[in-house]
């Protein structure tokens, strides 16, 4: 997927659009949906093309958004047997 500068930029820019995506990101649950995945490869995207997005991420606690729910996958994988993140 290729993204324009002024396309990835847009979540510095807005941050409503940054808390919705965070917001898909943090949602507990079952199994992942199509809806949280792509929404988590769509965060990766503009993060790792922006330096800008990246700051962001920083100031709105974003960072420990996505370790809270990296942290889901750890404690189910324990639970199940399954190799550790």
């Amino acid at each position: 997927m290729q993204c324009a500068a002024a396309q990835v930029d847009l979540v510095h820019s807005d941050a409503q659009l940054l808390k919705w995506i965070l917001g898909k990101v943090k949602q507990r649950g079952g199994e992942v949906d199509s809806n949280k995945q792509y929404t988590s490869e769509l965060l990766a995207i503009l993060m790792q093309h922006s330096e800008k997005n990246q700051t962001r991420l920083g100031e709105t606690g974003g960072i420990d958004t996505i370790l809270q729910a990296i942290a889901q996958y750890k404690n189910r994988c324990a639970q199940t047997g399954w190799a550790t993140i």
